[in-house]
């Protein structure tokens, strides 16, 4: 029997696959584990090293995924409110703010220029 350990990396497909790597990068902040610009894919490493992004061209033979988040990627943050503030002054489109969810957590939900739907996580204590 395989045991799953966690979460290695998500994958958001992409129709423009360099917008979409600037994007990740440079409004987000994320920093590139690994690339081949040729086959059109990269992946992005966040600091605790744990879980990694991906992102991948749409392949011609699946178009009708385009734009359509099947997995919604979900980054944790040390302070949340402070993360959306810096990702606004970025230009990062947010869908709702701040907010609270089951499970004492902080959510905030933006997108990526592809309209793909990412969340910031915060576990939340005593509010």
């Amino acid at each position: 029997m395989t045991t799953i350990k966690g979460l290695k990396y998500s994958i958001v497909m992409a129709r423009d696959y360099e917008k979409m790597k600037t994007w990740y990068s440079k409004s987000l902040g994320l920093e590139i584990a690994d690339k081949d610009d040729d086959g059109g894919w990269v992946t992005f490493r966040f600091p605790d090293g744990g879980s990694e992004l991906a992102i991948h061209t749409i392949p011609a033979t699946v178009p009708e995924t385009a734009g359509k988040t099947a997995i919604v990627p979900c980054m944790e943050v040390a302070d949340i409110h402070e993360a959306v503030k810096e990702l606004k002054g970025r230009g990062v489109d947010f869908v709702r703010d701040v907010h609270e969810a089951t499970g004492n957590v902080l959510l905030a939900n933006f997108t990526d220029p592809e309209g793909n739907l990412l969340q910031l996580y915060q576990r939340a204590g005593g509010f």
